[in-house]
């Protein structure tokens, strides 16, 4: 058999087929390797970037749920509060006939019912309101407030000692009684308490501002009535009938050397006021 003899023709055309074969382009496979890591990559870092900024989202969305249900601040541990039991606040609205049904009837159904007690300060009996009973020395006109508050201030002193303080507000104020309500427990009754939202006019130098409301500790209460309204040697403006009773009351307190407990302007954080006062327009 000569050279050749034998061997299948057709299975040498293919393995001269095979080294035929146009050269392998490792540098291509390599670079499509890269391109598709690198489009895997972007894949995972979009996927991760999106569970992010969903998980950020449903965390500030927890956040403005909660400090819409809850209080506003949290205590710190120096808490004075003398018993267990929850503080007796009575709160105090200052109102007029005609404000009766646009106002007070709309605050005395929603936040006031919810402290210890509550009355509004004006002397014509309505059927649906609370009023305080009080005996009023002046007409009830905005120019007397002062007065007004005097006179109610000497009814709640025969009270003073079944309440632990006593919160002032108009009858256009909404209280988050929950917050109040958490405040006071890091004061005591007994200490001489005046707080709220801290202001200042060509009357007096600082004072609390009545529309956002002010709290009273039982004591700071019954040193008002029994230095400035009761005692002979009351400063000059507890003679006063007329002006306001906010900026009064901040006057007296400066006399006395007492100068109010807090700043006014209380805080959780920066920006984050517990005593706030706006006006919404007219609707």
């Amino acid at each position: 058999m000569g050279f050749g003899e034998g061997i299948n023709v057709k299975r040498l055309k293919g393995v001269q087929n095979f080294f035929t074969l146009p050269p392998v382009d490792f540098d291509a496979i390599k670079s499509q390797r890269r391109n598709i890591c690198m489009v895997l990559f972007g894949m995972i870092v979009m996927k991760s970037t999106f569970i992010i900024i969903e998980r950020c989202g449903s965390i500030h969305v927890e956040r403005m749920l909660s400090r819409s249900t809850e209080v506003l601040f949290t205590l710190d541990s120096g808490n004075k509060s003398q018993t267990g039991r929850k503080p007796r606040i009575f709160c105090i609205l200052l109102t007029t006939p005609a404000n009766y049904e646009k106002r007070a009837i709309h605050a005395q159904n929603t936040w006031a019912r919810r402290c210890t007690n509550w009355a509004f300060i004006s002397t014509t009996k309505h059927a649906k309101l609370k009023l305080l009973e009080y005996n009023q020395t002046k007409p009830d006109k905005y120019g007397y407030l002062w007065s007004k508050m005097m006179d109610a201030y000497k009814a709640l002193y025969h009270q003073a000692d079944h309440y632990d303080y006593f919160f002032k507000a108009d009858d256009d104020s909404y209280i988050v009684y929950e917050n109040l309500e958490a405040l006071v427990r890091k004061f005591s009754p007994n200490e001489l308490i005046h707080t709220g939202r801290m202001m200042k006019d060509h009357v007096s130098p600082q004072f609390f501002s009545g529309g956002a409301g002010y709290l009273l500790s039982r004591e700071a209460l019954k040193a008002y009535v029994e230095r400035g309204i009761l005692s002979k040697d009351r400063p000059r403006q507890c003679n006063m009938a007329d002006g306001p009773e906010d900026t009064r009351l901040g006057k007296f307190i400066t006399l006395e050397h007492r100068p109010p407990h807090a700043s006014g302007h209380q805080k959780q954080t920066p920006g984050e006021e517990l005593f706030s006062s706006f006006s919404f327009p007219n609707s």
